[in-house]
């Protein structure tokens, strides 16, 4: 009977310890004790702290006017590459031109006035825009995709113009050109207006003694700036020091960016000339001087922008230029 008793007790207690051994050499975990421990409560989920839901676009603000399909232009597709150059030809001369960004770069086709050149910056760029505006008014926007080798090189607008009209009226939208569409500066001064003010301005005393270029024995400077109403009075002379007689063949003026890189995203526009006096005058004989007067809208830039005066001798390689900043500018004196 005690042997029967001490067998059983035996095996409780050894059993147990048997058993823990076998799951620790297995690998499977024991379960932990719960003595000593606090019963753990069930987590609420409607207790939980919410997190706001993150969408695509924010609400609408309110009074927000609907853009209408009869008020988009639309663009024009284009191709360029690094390696070539696409042109492209406009009907009329080029006033503006805005890049939107770097990745593109665009020149007028010198001595054109109205074909643009476009060349790629950097290889495989992501897609920019280009903006260009004419001298009759007319806007052209571009999408600018890289394809290094362009379906199109060549591409004269003229010759799209009719179609756009019928393919803008199917798609319900303004064309891609549309001469109601910007609006330009005019001058509010006669012919004969100009001609007077320009005869005050062209016999005052010079003023202006830094301005200007001196290359190939030629002189071609800035000697005054004056001002009325909304009208600039450019004063410009030119010296020939040379035996050879000067026969001008241009002068225009550009607001551009300063110091732009061969590399660098165009941007500049031309400043239209109101008037030129004496507008006889289109020869700088040899040791002779002429002193002209412009008249140019006002007109005022940042920092960044200058002013560019060119002058193209005819049939000749004598071109001159010389810069002006808005620091010359405000020095203007009145009529």
């Amino acid at each position: 009977m005690k042997q029967l008793l001490l067998g059983i007790l035996l095996t409780i207690v050894v059993f147990p310890l048997s058993a823990q051994t076998f799951q620790a050499r297995v690998g499977v975990p024991a379960k932990p004790a719960l003595i000593g421990r606090k019963k753990e409560l069930p987590i609420r989920r409607d207790t939980l702290p919410t997190t706001p839901s993150v969408t695509n676009s924010a609400p609408a603000p309110a009074f927000l006017l609907p853009i209408s399909p009869q008020a988009v232009r639309a663009s024009y597709p284009l191709e360029t590459g690094f390696g070539k150059t696409t042109h492209v030809i406009f009907p009329s001369k080029i006033l503006y031109v805005d890049l939107g960004s770097d990745a593109v770069i665009a020149d007028k086709a010198d001595p054109s006035e109205n074909v643009l050149r476009i060349k790629a910056n950097r290889l495989g760029f992501e897609q920019t825009t280009l903006t260009v505006i004419t001298e009759d008014g007319k806007y052209y926007p571009f999408l600018v995709d890289y394809n290094e080798h362009p379906r199109l090189l060549n591409i004269s607008i003229a010759g799209n113009l009719a179609g756009d009209e019928i393919r803008a009226q199917e798609m319900g939208i303004l064309r891609s050109a549309t001469p109601a569409g910007i609006s330009l500066s005019e001058n509010t001064h006669s012919a004969d207006e100009l001609n007077d003010l320009s005869g005050k301005a062209l016999h005052r005393k010079r003023f202006i003694k830094d301005v200007g270029v001196m290359k190939m024995r030629m002189s071609f400077l800035l000697t005054g700036v004056y001002v009325y109403g909304k009208t600039m009075f450019l004063q410009i002379t030119l010296e020939n020091r040379s035996e050879i007689d000067y026969e001008m063949d241009f002068i225009k003026f550009f607001v551009k960016d300063k110091d732009v890189t061969k590399r660098m995203a165009y941007q500049e526009y031309e400043v239209p000339t109101y008037n030129q006096f004496p507008a006889t005058t289109t020869q700088v004989l040899h040791q002779g001087e002429v002193t002209l007067v412009f008249a140019l809208p006002l007109v005022t830039y940042s920092e960044e922008k200058v002013l560019e005066v060119q002058i193209y001798e005819s049939k000749g390689g004598r071109h001159l230029r010389f810069e002006l900043d808005s620091s010359v500018i405000i020095r203007a004196k009145g009529l």
